[in-house]
């Protein structure tokens, strides 16, 4: 007669741990590109501010005013890239967490056939 096997603590545990990996590490992503967008904004931000503080006539100011088209488009650019970067971590997470889901469900179900084969065993 069969004996069924009762999972170990990290058996029953181990699809949580796993997601909780995925899900730190997909933070940890956000959470760098964050730090890199922050900086490359202020950087933009504080290149513009200071080449404001140069203007001392007005042909500067037309010329200033000009290139804050270009600093907008610049700006825009780089909304788009990170919407993106957001967008594809959001994407890459889904499907590592769908596939964690489908691992765990066909395993629970092996366990839960052998469990009833030993079971009827009896």
């Amino acid at each position: 007669m069969a004996k069924p096997q009762i999972p170990t603590f990290e058996q029953t545990f181990e699809p949580f741990l796993a997601y909780g990996k995925l899900a730190t590490e997909a933070g940890e992503k956000v959470f760098k590109m964050q730090m890199d967008s922050t900086k490359a904004y202020a950087k933009v931000g504080t290149d513009n501010l200071a080449e404001g503080f140069k203007v001392t006539n007005f042909d500067q100011m037309t010329s200033y005013a000009e290139k804050q088209k270009d600093i907008l488009k610049k700006t825009n650019d780089m909304l788009i890239a990170d919407a993106k970067a957001y967008a594809d971590i959001g994407a890459e997470f889904f499907d590592s967490t769908r596939s964690l889901m489908e691992d765990t469900v066909k395993n629970t179900m092996t366990a839960a056939k052998e469990a009833t084969k030993a079971t009827a065993a009896k």
